[in-house]
């Protein structure tokens, strides 16, 4: 059964516990972090002191963490104390991807590898048996309220094809630009987790609750 998270980058700042509550009230699946550190990404986002708030104020509440960063082992240290659920690195991020995905293992946390809309699916042939889930990227990384690239169906249905040849089961997370118009096309295609931000759950009529709710019926309906 396909499920969803959302992006607390594109929430109020000034209301994030509001949102999340919304958004848990909506169905929402868990909550997906953004962290940028202005190189990877020309952006900065959210930090691991929100990750640690949401944490204790949320233990039940499932949590994914997306490193937008140019040396993620920096943050390897806040990452194991942590333990989010899921944590994403960008395939072109580090050159030991690898060895970043195997420690994060270690420590409890189901690894992924980001990849950008220009990187060909080829590249991850090496640690496709290594991963928890690949999260693909629908628009280019780092900014809020791009549309989805029309591309990304065929890429989630050739990773779910894949996966079926192989006998393979990681999960495929959608990122970017989800509306409520694809995001049963993202679901038939293959997809099993998308991440709703602010073209459908953050900042629409009838607020964070109804927004979740109706992204939920869509993707139940498909």
């Amino acid at each position: 059964m396909a499920s969803f998270t959302v992006t607390l980058a594109c929430a109020d700042p000034l209301r994030l516990a509001e949102d999340i509550e919304e958004a848990r009230a909506g169905g929402v699946g868990g909550v997906h972090i953004d962290i940028m550190d202005g190189r990877y990404v020309p952006n900065l986002c959210m930090n691991f002191a929100q990750v640690e708030a949401i944490k204790e104020a949320y233990p039940s509440l499932a949590m994914d963490v997306h490193m937008m960063v140019e040396d993620p082992f920096r943050w390897k240290e806040e990452l194991k104390r942590l333990r989010p659920e899921r944590a994403a690195v960008h395939l072109d991020s580090t050159p030991f991807v690898y060895r970043f995905l195997c420690q994060m293992k270690e420590a409890g946390i189901r690894p992924g590898v980001a990849l950008n809309p220009s990187q060909p699916l080829e590249l991850l042939s090496e640690l496709i048996r290594r991963v928890d889930y690949v999260l693909l990227m629908a628009v280019e990384p780092g900014f809020s309220g791009q549309h989805m690239l029309p591309e990304t169906y065929r890429r989630i249905a050739a990773l779910d094809d894949w996966r079926r040849r192989e006998g393979l089961d990681f999960h495929i997370m959608v990122d970017g630009g989800v509306d409520l118009e694809n995001a049963g096309l993202c679901i038939e295609a293959g997809a099993d987790i998308l991440v709703g931000g602010a073209l459908v759950c953050f900042g629409q009529e009838g607020g964070v609750r109804e927004s979740c709710k109706c992204l939920k019926r869509r993707i139940d309906q498909s």
